[in-house]
């Protein structure tokens, strides 16, 4: 595994819940049995006392800071030293003191030992970037998205609440043509929703934020407006990185210069388990602030959808704690366009016109049926409506002879796996979903994919789940930004390879005749390839 980790859980951990839960039950097991031993012989019970507290210091690493595990080490330790130094009255002093340089150097090795540990789970598993920080005038973070061929939306964060911030766009670097968006007022956490309009459409733009009538200098972002009509661009699609995660790779997407940044989910690992705003606004704060990623975001707009750990906890779904949090945030933080399902607590479900692609953007988590519930057809991993909505607008692009683009945040391929957390665990809803494209006249489609720490794609030999066999479309996993890697699913006909430091790009050659052709590519820090497929796709050219 990545970084020489030997034990790691399906999302890349170091140690699944359970494996971490089964471990400290031990070694407390353990600790009890040093106790019960003391009793008898105290020297004994004091030195299994201590390796069970450099145990348990190392595994609350895990979870824990450094400084924690250190604590948790020194709660089981000093008992420990207590019990061997009790033991000592005859053997003299130099005995005693031989015994304090023992539990010193023990207690020494829990700490090293927790640090590297917290390290290897925590810290960035490749290099780091070299991008500086910008200074903080009045703007702390800005980031893009909902295009379309006319318009785009900016979300900010203000250092003065309250405060009142303009969109200056314009072609010019320098904003010297510059005209004024949409004025408002920020919230009380800072937060300002602008939005730009009547632009021209393949038009890259220069925007920039006044804030109570002066220009934030150091800020300056730009935007490339969607084609209307057919085109050639390029996308690029990642997920899953660390909170405020600041690696090589956000430098390697910027340079690619994509038309978007597609992230699919697990934008951060904030983990909230409550209905806790002020944690998910830290964790954007972290997240937006991060050097590279503040630079990717002001060079290249996005469209960005959540998976588990931006949305909750762990494999979450429809009756997560956090829910209420995650909805009202999501819509006050992020850029994005009108979301398809009505109602303020509804899945985040939104499309977007690229060119002759058409981008399917579908919310996994919030409509989810838990994963442990018996498959069946009333088992679903998007809730009817969104499920409808999907088919709905596939069927519709298709006609119009638009390519379908699903970015669909979890792993779609593999054999039906009861409990899974991907499609495999929700298979009967996979196959009606692509039964339905096949009735409604879905004869091409590709997917998007995030989650697994692992890039992967599939020219459609594996992906087909119709009823009866076929249906396969081309598939591109893209993950991790900077986790630990991990396999899942499969198999793919290009491969999969696990690690860190990876993400995808999908690049598009469109000359307006009956077919899209369609690379994609999964590629490392270092804008590499690692692997990918090539698939040329039929589209429907109206009549004139």
């Amino acid at each position: 595994m990545a970084g020489g980790v030997f034990l790691c859980g399906p999302e890349g951990e170091l140690l699944s819940p359970g494996i971490s839960r089964t471990l400290h039950l031990a070694v407390l097991a353990v600790a009890a049995v040093g106790l019960v031993v003391a009793l008898r012989r105290p020297a004994a019970g004091g030195w299994v006392l201590a390796v069970a507290a450099i145990a348990l210091g190392t595994l609350a690493s895990v979870e824990y800071t450094p400084t924690a595990a250190f604590m948790a080490t020194a709660m089981f330790l000093l008992p420990a030293f207590a019990l061997l130094a009790a033991d000592q009255p005859d053997r003299g002093e130099a005995a005693t003191w031989a015994v304090a340089a023992a539990c010193l150097v023990l207690l020494g090795g829990g700490w090293i030992a927790a640090d590297r540990v917290h390290r290897t789970v925590f810290g960035p598993f490749h290099p780091p970037s070299l991008t500086p920080a910008l200074p903080t005038v009045s703007v702390r973070w800005m980031w893009s998205g909902g295009v379309t061929s006319s318009t785009f939306q900016v979300v900010a964060r203000l250092r003065r609440p309250g405060a009142t911030a303009t969109l200056l766009v314009g072609r010019r670097p320098d904003l010297t043509d510059a005209v004024a968006g949409t004025t408002v007022r920020a919230d009380d956490d800072g937060i300002a929703r602008l939005a730009a309009a009547g632009l021209d459409a393949d038009t890259r733009y220069h925007y920039g934020i006044e804030v109570d009538g002066r220009l934030d200098d150091p800020r300056r972002g730009t935007v490339r407006t969607f084609p209307d009509g057919p085109a050639s661009f390029t996308i690029a699609v990642a997920s899953c990185a660390t909170t405020g995660s600041n690696g090589r790779v956000f430098d390697a997407i910027r340079e690619a210069r994509p038309l978007l940044y597609v992230q699919t989910g697990d934008l951060f690992y904030a983990n909230v388990g409550g209905n806790q705003r002020r944690r998910f606004l830290s964790a954007y704060d972290a997240t937006l602030t991060a050097p590279a990623q503040a630079a990717l975001y002001r060079a290249v707009p996005i469209a960005y959808v959540w998976d588990d750990h931006d949305y909750g906890t762990n494999d979450s779904g429809r009756n997560a704690r956090s829910r209420p949090a995650a909805m009202d945030t999501y819509r006050r933080l992020v850029p994005h366009g009108p979301l398809a399902l009505p109602g303020t607590e509804a899945p985040i479900a939104q499309a977007y016109t690229i060119g002759r692609i058409r981008l399917l953007l579908t919310d996994t988590r919030s409509a989810r049926d838990p994963a442990s519930a018996a498959d069946g057809p009333a088992k679903s991993m998007l809730g009817d409506p969104q499920r409808r909505w999907l088919i709905d607008e596939a069927a519709r692009a298709a006609r119009a002879g638009l390519l379908p683009v699903w970015v669909n945040p979890n792993p779609w391929i593999g054999p039906a796996t009861a409990g899974a957390d991907g499609w495999a665990g929700y298979a009967t809803e996979r196959r009606r979903i692509a039964d339905a494209f096949a009735a409604r006249g879905v004869g091409a489609l590709v997917m998007l994919s995030g989650d697994a720490h692992m890039v992967a794609a599939d020219d459609g030999t594996n992906s087909g789940y119709r009823t009866g066999g076929g249906g396969g479309f081309p598939v591109l996993q893209a993950a991790a930004l900077d986790e630990l890697g991990t396999v899942r699913g499969g198999p793919y006909s290009a491969g999969a390879r696990g690690g860190a430091g990876q993400w995808g790009l999908m690049r598009v050659t469109d000359d307006g005749g009956g077919t899209i052709r369609v690379r994609l590519e999964g590629r490392d820090w270092n804008g590499r390839r690692i692997l990918g497929v090539d698939a040329t796709l039929p589209v429907r050219v109206p009549a004139r």
